[in-house]
């Protein structure tokens, strides 16, 4: 259920969940889980947690399909509880592998149900050649009086 929030109440602090798992598609099931969780915790309806999970499969098998060298072997995950929504952070260290640039929304296979099931998706590279996948779904019930 939403909390509803009164004008002049402060916004609680961003919480901040962060899953490092190893860059195998066998652990994406574990950022799904932990998604899905977190979301339910949220109050967010069962086809919002559907549309969260897809969205964080889909950058996630990303990530791992075009992961390069110079990582540390892993892919992280971080999940953000900020006011009334969900954002999710998905990134892994080093250079993504050869041929590999940042992707736009519809770029990789994917990318356009994961963008239409969520309310933003943006793609950024960093400054070691890496990029991160970032998701985020509002929560609809999250009310203001």
């Amino acid at each position: 259920m939403a909390k509803v929030k009164h004008r002049g109440e402060t916004a609680p602090k961003p919480e901040n969940i962060e899953l490092s798992l190893p860059i195998n598609a066998a652990y994406v099931p574990s950022a799904r889980l932990t998604a899905s969780s977190i979301a339910d915790r949220l109050g967010y309806d069962i086809d919002e947690m559907e549309e969260i999970k897809s969205a964080v499969s889909e950058a996630c098998n990303y990530i791992i399909r075009n992961a390069g060298t110079g990582r540390d072997g892993k892919f992280r995950v971080l999940f953000t509880i900020n006011g009334g929504s969900l954002e999710t952070l998905i990134s892994c260290d080093g250079r993504m592998g050869p041929g590999t640039e940042t992707p736009g929304a519809g770029d990789w296979p994917g990318a356009a149900a994961a963008s239409a099931l969520i309310d933003q998706m943006d793609f950024r590279s960093r400054d070691d050649g890496s990029f991160e996948i970032s998701i985020i779904k509002s929560h609809k019930l999250n009310i203001f009086i």
